[in-house]
């Protein structure tokens, strides 16, 4: 159970610092211009995901939900959280940057 509060909350934490960096660039923040945070990020060696403040903010979100199937589990079944997050991250680039993207 306590598991479980500590991963929603890093999710928020993630949450609140992705949409800060969204929606509010121009706006003070702890963020410093041309920080992680807020430049654009480089791809990481190949792949398309971009390693920058946003990406790697929603990719601990994501983690971080998936992680909360895994709570109650024992310690042996925490492979599968690794497992599970690559998958999800392989779908989702395979889906967001081959097949849902509109050839001209």
């Amino acid at each position: 159970m306590i598991l479980a509060i500590i991963l929603v909350g890093i999710m928020a934490a993630f949450k609140a610092i992705a949409d800060r960096i969204a929606n509010h660039m121009n706006t003070p923040s702890i963020f410093k211009e041309g920080s992680f945070w807020l430049k654009q990020g480089s791809f990481l060696p190949f792949t398309k995901y971009k390693f920058d403040g946003w990406h790697v903010s929603n990719s601990m979100i994501i983690f971080s939900s998936i992680g909360l199937a895994f709570a109650s589990l024992p310690l042996t079944m925490w492979w599968m959280y690794f497992v599970l997050g690559i998958e999800f991250i392989l779908v989702f680039n395979t889906l967001y940057n081959k097949i849902l993207k509109r050839i001209k």
